[in-house]
C-alpha cells in the first residue's frame, strides 16, 4: 500500500469544491492509499530526521462532513512513499 503524506492547511477551513487538494485526496483513496495528514506545525527534526505527527486521513464528497481522522502517529517522513504540500 503507498503511504501519501498531505501538508496542508486545517481540513475543516478548505473549500472542498474547488480545493484541487481535497481532489487529490480523495483519487487516492479511490486508488488504495493510506492518507496521513499534517500540518507544518507537525512537522519536526529529531537528530537531523526529518519526523511529523500525522492523522489518518478519509475524505468523501459531503459538503457536511467532508473528512475524518483514524489514528495519531509519530512516524519518520522517510517511512511513507510520498510526500506532498497543498
Amino acid at each position: 500500500m503507498i503511504k501519501l503524506g498531505i501538508v496542508m492547511d486545517p481540513i475543516a477551513h478548505i473549500n472542498i469544491k474547488k480545493d484541487s487538494s481535497f481532489a487529490m485526496l480523495l483519487e487516492a483513496q479511490r486508488r488504495g492509499y493510506e492518507l496521513h495528514y499534517m500540518e507544518m506545525a507537525d512537522l519536526y527534526l529529531n537528530n537531523g530526521e526529518a519526523r511529523a505527527r500525522t492523522r489518518l486521513l478519509s475524505v468523501e464528497q459531503n459538503y457536511d462532513k467532508w473528512y475524518e481522522f483514524g489514528s495519531e502517529q509519530d512516524i519518520a517522513l522517510a517511512d511513507l512513499n510520498v510526500v506532498t504540500d497543498a
